[in-house]
C-alpha cells in the first residue's frame, strides 16, 4: 500500500484507469492499513510509571511489589497522542497464547468502574516488551510475575 498515496496523486494515468484502479479501491486500501496498524500497535507500553507505596519513606524495590501496587502505563493513540492508564497490579490479566499482549484490564474492573460513575480507561490491552526494559529489567519482571500468580491464586477461589 505504500503506492496508493503516489497513485492518488495520478488517478489519470491510463496504466492506472485500465486497470480498473479508482479511488475509493485506494482509500479503502490506505483505511484498513492504517487501522490494522494502530489496532496492533497502540497497545505498546512506551514508558511504565510505578508509584511508590505508603509510606513514601519506604523505598521501591522489586520485593516491594505486590498486586496492589499503582502503576501507569503510556501508550499512545492513532494520532500519537499519549494516553495515560493508571490502574493496580490486581486489575490486570495476563494474556495467554498472545504473543503481542501482555495484560489486559479484568472485566470485573470494569463493571466496578460502570458501577461507581468512574469513567472506563481508553485502552484495555497492553504489550509491555521485557526486552526493552533495560534499565529496570527486574521490575517489569516481577510485575508480570504478581498479575499472573495473582491471577492464579484467585481462579482457584
Amino acid at each position: 500500500m505504500i503506492i496508493s498515496p503516489i497513485a492518488m496523486l495520478n488517478l489519470n494515468e491510463p496504466s492506472l484507469q485500465e486497470a480498473g484502479v479508482n479511488s475509493t479501491i485506494l482509500t479503502l486500501g490506505n483505511t484498513t492499513t492504517t487501522a490494522c496498524i494502530h489496532y496492533f500497535f497502540s497497545s505498546y507500553v512506551t514508558k511504565l510509571y510505578l508509584h511508590p507505596p505508603l509510606p513514601i519513606s519506604k523505598k521501591l524495590t522489586s520485593t516491594s511489589i505486590n498486586p496492589y501496587t499503582k502503576i501507569t502505563m503510556e501508550t499512545h493513540s492513532l494520532f500519537a497522542k499519549p494516553r495515560f492508564t493508571t490502574l493496580q497490579l490486581k486489575d490486570l490479566i495476563p494474556t495467554i497464547g498472545k504473543r503481542a499482549l501482555t495484560w489486559k484490564v479484568k472485566k470485573d474492573y470494569l463493571k466496578n468502574c460502570i458501577i461507581a460513575g468512574i469513567n472506563l480507561p481508553k485502552q484495555r490491552r497492553f504489550w509491555l516488551d521485557i526486552e526493552s526494559a533495560k534499565t529496570d529489567f527486574e521490575m517489569a519482571k516481577k510485575m508480570i510475575e504478581i498479575v499472573k500468580k495473582d491471577n492464579r491464586l484467585t481462579s482457584l477461589f
